[in-house]
C-alpha cells in the first residue's frame, strides 16, 4: 500500500509540473517502471499524464489512442470530472492528430459534458476552440 501511495504522490507532483516543464514531466514519467502494473487509478493517471505531455511536445508523436483509452475507461466510471474532462480532451487531440474529425468532435463534446459548470476557464476555452477547428475540418472534407 505504501508503494501505491508513493506512486500516487509522484504522479500528482508530475501533474503539477506538466504545464511549466513538460520535458521534465516526460522524463519523470519515463522513470516509472512497469506502468502496466500500476493500480487502476494510478494507471489511469499515468496514461492521462503521458498522453497530455506527448500532446504538448512537438518532438513526441503518436497515432495510437490506446494509451488515452486507459484513462477514459477508468475516469468515465468515476466522479472525477476534472480528470475525465482532461482525458476526453486529450483523446480529441489524438484523434485530430489522426485526422479523425468524427472522433475528435465526439471527444471534445464529451469534454464539454464533463466540464459542466466547471471553473476551469482555460480548458473550457481550449476545448471550444479545438471543437470549432474539428467541426471546420469535418465540414471541409
Amino acid at each position: 500500500m505504501s508503494a501505491c501511495r508513493h506512486t500516487a504522490d509522484r504522479l500528482l507532483s508530475i501533474e503539477q509540473l506538466i504545464r511549466l516543464k513538460p520535458d521534465s514531466a516526460l522524463s519523470l514519467l519515463r522513470q516509472i517502471q512497469y506502468p502496466e502494473r500500476l493500480s487502476d487509478s494510478n494507471g489511469a493517471l499515468y496514461a492521462l499524464l503521458m498522453t497530455q505531455v506527448i500532446n504538448q511536445s512537438s518532438d513526441e508523436g503518436h497515432k495510437s489512442d490506446s494509451l488515452i483509452s486507459v484513462a477514459i475507461d477508468y475516469y468515465k466510471g468515476t466522479k472525477d470530472s476534472a480528470h475525465a474532462a482532461l482525458a476526453y480532451y486529450n483523446a480529441g487531440l489524438v484523434a485530430m492528430d489522426n485526422e479523425d474529425s468524427e472522433a475528435s468532435l465526439h471527444n471534445f463534446l464529451k469534454t464539454i459534458d464533463w466540464l459542466g459548470e466547471s471553473d476551469n476557464d482555460e480548458l473550457q476555452f481550449m476545448v471550444r476552440y479545438k471543437n470549432e477547428s474539428s467541426f471546420q475540418l469535418a465540414t471541409d472534407s
